[in-house]
């Protein structure tokens, strides 16, 4: 979660389109799957896992602060998760799950159990955590990131002709563990 959380804010912070597939190129070449997959499926908004909805996730918050403070904040800044990444209170000692595991432990959840689960990761992750954390859950990454731009990226990072990627890339499936194993040549096309 701390890489993905980081990727996020590299790719809002790059102006560059050269830039930011670089970025993601980089971030393909050094992770390992399924976290590389599952990255790749959200940023190319293939991958919904919205489980809670914006009133939940004010009615959380607004049990760990002030509730005018946090209406006030929110109708100030006006994005949820700004909001909710910068007013919670400070970061508690613990280790976030992966991507993948995030992932799976949200989709295995019923709607009573997952707000527990998110408030256990909002309150050991830090501001930028918690961003990508409210994004992924309430389904709203909106960062700037096109599938184009991802394949592009994948075709810069492996050295495949886009063309090809393009070609296959309706066939593929999170979290698209053939598609990195034939861009890392572990597997034929």
């Amino acid at each position: 979660m701390k890489d993905f959380s980081n990727l996020l804010e590299k790719i809002i912070f790059t102006p560059s389109r050269n830039s930011k597939i670089s970025i993601i190129s980089q971030f393909f070449k050094n992770s390992k799957n399924p976290e590389r997959g599952f990255a790749l499926a959200i940023l190319t908004g293939n991958l919904k896992i919205a489980k809670i909805t914006s009133s939940s996730l004010k009615d959380i918050t607004k049990k760990k602060v002030d509730p005018i403070l946090f209406d006030l904040s929110y109708d100030y800044i006006g994005d949820l998760a700004e909001t909710i990444s910068l007013i919670w209170p400070d970061k508690q000692k613990g280790q976030l799950p992966s991507l993948s595991k995030f992932i799976k432990t949200t989709e295995s959840l019923n709607q009573k159990n997952i707000s527990n689960y998110i408030v256990r990761n909002l309150n050991i992750a830090d501001k930028t955590e918690r961003w990508t954390i409210i994004k992924l859950i309430s389904g709203s990454l909106r960062i700037g990131f096109s599938e184009k731009l991802a394949k592009i990226s994948l075709s810069h990072y492996s050295g495949k002709p886009l063309e090809t990627i393009e070609k296959i890339w309706h066939g593929l499936k999170p979290p698209y563990q053939n598609l990195f194993d034939w861009l890392d040549g572990v597997s034929a096309e």
